[in-house]
């Protein structure tokens, strides 16, 4: 199962490398090793000290690019895809910059976690940024694949060139400091305490700077009203990372509950900014984020004031050691002098407190206006009653700053010259307009459909009323692929904030990588920013053989499913401890165990397989089940040939087998669409465990008899040493591999550019006698022939 907890701006869909088979190993490049001891030796002395970033890893600096890292693969249709591996020993996350980032119209970017379960992307023109540069969000595992995919009639070629790898060694996905570990006198901003404040939670945020250092900030209104995105937050977190182009921001990380949840919340992400103002003397940084958050994100712009009257009360929301939200009261504020600064000083009296990576958070008035950022502070969970308060720089001081637009808040916040002292905030999805219709988002397209899935579906996208007036209709238009337009008319009443499904005829979705793109017309309307949206969505159209599975994705494979659970199958090590320890090929293997009941049943599906194109069919695994005292597992190996048909038994395995051992079951009355399943039943066993799966025949015949004539093969039979000729109508990029009858490639030459007649003469003669498979795979179809090494 694919999953993306955190949602950076991006257009989602699937990697195509995801449903694409027999593509190019992807080459890893292994960043240098840390120096730990030393960086957990300084952070010490510096997790003491609240006017420094909270640092959470080391950044490891190189220039990787498609051009001299990486592999490419040509896609059927034409299009190309570009991938790298990243590995960092021991790392509890990983993120990146890029210092050219520039991608043409249908180009797009993915990054994942090498057992693909954890995807951020695409990642499209759409972020492109003036000077080049992108940042990512925190992904973590020690290893990461890059997938850059680019069309086949790109108007330029993408540029990409990868300058920095932060190596994080704590933070938000690690044990230490991280998730769940501020002080326990902390208290969630979901809190009874916290009633009143959801306005201003959602306008708070945590700033990843410099790809390792960890701050608080704020997202602040300015007097236009207008949404421009500016986040301010403390001067000390600028000087730590500087360009704020490479910086990444958090939104609503926090718990649903009061109390701290077991896993880690979602949260949603905007990358890149550039800086507008900043000051030390009041320790403000102002930046604008090069994107406006989508509507989606649900955010707030604080309002501020500039008023030098101490307040009644005061209240901080922050991210103490990079945990989710938080909040913490004080009576009120007071002038002082502190660090050699003038602050507001806030003496905390419930409990609360702010950590190390609460710097540049927010304190607010009683009015829940923002009247400073945290600098620092002695206060802790375990402070002495005297040590429980912190300063932050003072809003009005930093309002005349320095006295130029680079050194106060003045010119932006107030750029229409209001010299207002207080401003309230701005919530973007309360209405303003009178007519606003809104094209939210589109539930149908699905982002992914596997072969055997039901092809034929209504596209249904959900529209909004944004505006003040009621909505009584509308035109609907979609495209797929920005071709052949089809709109629908919807009539109806819409009130404030309402939303209602539109759903179109029936459509029969086809193979392959595609967009869906919708807008809204409607006469009148005043905000035309809100009405389009897209995504990407992909198809898979079947599975060829030989069809070979070994698990190294370490999660359950593109378009396998389960039929019921728990147990759940898991993609492991062995069985996870021993009997068996270690998987039959390489690291992962597919297992079902059960050590709570004495029978629990799951089937593991295969994606249908179209089995007419072949002779004799056959399915190979290898398999163990290792009998535990008197307890032993069961393996049922099923067939159907439809969706719809029954399950029939192919052969049960019912005794101890302790070691990696191969079976093969012929597969009878084949057909286009057929289904096979593993059913573990788990009884108290080691466990059920198979790996390396292949399904295929003796003889592939479609391709073959349809084009013949385009692929010879000579001698055939032979000693291992033929000619293949490859007659092609037009020029196209081929590749050929061999594969023996258990599916394990034996053979491979990629990237072949024919202009329309191929001669080469393949040398197998290290090969064993016997019956393999050549395959062809071009841009207009695959080839499959039979050939025969008989020495």
């Amino acid at each position: 199962m694919v999953t993306t907890l955190n949602a950076q701006i991006n257009e989602g869909g699937t990697p195509p490398s995801f449903i694409t088979k027999n593509l190019n190993q992807i080459p890893f490049v292994t960043m240098p090793s840390i120096d730990l001891v030393r960086l957990q030796a300084e952070d010490a002395i510096n997790d003491l000290n609240k006017s420094i970033p909270y640092r959470f890893g080391e950044n490891l600096y190189t220039s990787l690019n498609p051009s001299n890292s990486g592999v490419w693969d040509k896609l059927s249709d034409g299009s190309n895809i570009w991938r790298m591996g990243i590995h960092c020993k021991d790392a509890a996350s990983i993120n990146l910059c890029f210092d050219k980032y520039k991608l043409p119209q249908g180009a797009k970017l993915y990054i994942y976690n090498e057992q693909k379960s954890f995807v951020i992307g695409a990642f499209t023109d759409y972020n492109n940024q003036e000077d080049g540069m992108f940042a990512t969000t925190i992904i973590p595992s020690s290893s990461i694949i890059i997938e850059y995919y680019e069309p086949k009639d790109a108007e330029f070629k993408g540029e990409l060139n990868l300058w920095r790898v932060s190596h994080g060694y704590r933070g938000p996905y690690s044990n230490e400091k991280s998730f769940g570990n501020s002080g326990l006198c902390e208290k969630n901003v979901v809190c009874p305490e916290a009633t009143g404040w959801e306005d201003q939670i959602k306008g708070e945020c945590v700033i990843i700077a410099g790809g390792t250092e960890l701050c608080s900030g704020t997202l602040i209104n300015n007097t236009s009203n207008n949404g421009t995105p500016y986040i301010l937050t403390a001067n000390h977190c600028w000087d730590a990372a500087q360009n704020p182009s490479n910086w990444v921001f958090w939104f609503n990380w926090k718990s649903a509950t009061c109390a701290n949840p077991s896993i880690n919340p979602p949260h949603q992400d905007v990358s890149g900014a550039v800086l507008k103002a900043k000051n030390a003397a009041s320790d403000f940084c102002l930046v604008q984020m090069n994107s406006t958050p989508p509507a989606g994100y649900n955010l707030y712009y604080v309002g501020w004031s500039r008023s030098t009257t101490p307040s009644t009360s005061a209240y901080c929301i922050h991210h103490p050691s990079i945990d989710i939200m938080k909040f913490s009261r004080s009576l009120g504020l007071r002038d002082t002098v502190a660090y050699g600064k003038t602050s507001w000083k806030a003496r905390w009296a419930y409990g609360q407190v702010t950590e190390p990576g609460s710097s540049g958070s927010a304190i607010y008035d009683q009015n829940h206006r923002l009247v400073g950022q945290l600098y620092g502070g002695p206060s802790s969970c375990s402070a002495p009653a005297a040590d429980m308060w912190d300063v932050f720089g003072k809003f009005d001081v930093s309002w005349e700053g320095g006295g130029s637009s680079a050194t106060r808040l003045k010119d932006w916040l107030d750029p229409t010259n209001t010299n207002v002292t207080t401003l309230d905030g701005y919530d973007p999805n309360v209405p303003t307009l009178a007519v606003d219709a809104q094209l939210l988002s589109i539930l149908i397209p699905a982002d992914s459909y596997c072969s055997g899935d039901h092809l034929n579906v209504q596209p249904n996208v959900i529209i909004k009323n944004k505006g003040i007036n009621n909505l009584m209709n509308a035109n609907i238009t979609y495209w797929i692929d920005g071709l052949n337009p089809v709109s629908q008319p919807w009539s109806g009443t819409l009130t404030t904030g309402q939303t209602i499904d539109v759903t179109f005829p029936d459509i029969t979705l086809t193979s392959g990588n595609h967009t869906f793109s919708s807008k809204i017309n409607l006469a009148g309307d005043l905000n035309h920013s809100n009405d389009s949206i897209g995504k990407s969505y992909s198809v898979n159209g079947g599975t060829s053989l030989p069809f070979i599975e070994g698990f190294e994705g370490g999660a359950r494979p593109n378009c396998w499913t389960e039929e019921v659970g728990p147990p759940a199958w898991q993609f492991i090590t062995g069985n996870g401890s021993s009997n068996p320890s270690n998987a039959h090929t390489g690291t992962k293997n597919a297992c079902l165990k059960d050590i709570t009941s004495a029978s629990n049943k799951n089937k593991l599906m295969l994606p249908m397989i179209d089995l007419t194109i072949c002779n004799n069919p056959r399915i190979t695994f290898w398999h163990t089940q290792s009998v535990w005292g008197s307890d032993q597992d069961i393996l049922t190996v099923y067939y159907k040939s439809s969706i719809s048909g029954t399950w029939t038994p192919l052969q049960q395995y019912t005794s101890s087998i302790s070691t990696w051992t191969l079976e093969t079951i012929n597969l009878p009355n084949a057909s286009n669409n057929y289904y096979i399943a593993f059913e573990g039943d788990a009884k108290y066993g080691y466990g059920v465990c198979i790996d390396d799966i292949t399904v295929t025949g003796d003889h592939i015949g479609i391709d073959e008899l349809t084009f013949n004539s385009r692929v010879n093969v000579y001698p055939n039979p032979n000693n291992g040493n033929f000619t293949i000729e490859i007659n092609s109508k037009t020029p196209e990029i081929i590749s050929i591999k061999v594969f023996d009858l258990l599916g394990t490639m034996v053979y491979e030459n990629n990237n072949i550019v024919n202009s329309s007649n191929y001669t080469n003469t393949i040398d197998l003669s290290f090969l064993s006698n016997g019956i393999y498979y050549l395959k062809v795979q071009g841009d207009y179809k695959n080839i499959t022939k039979k050939i025969i090494i008989k020495k």
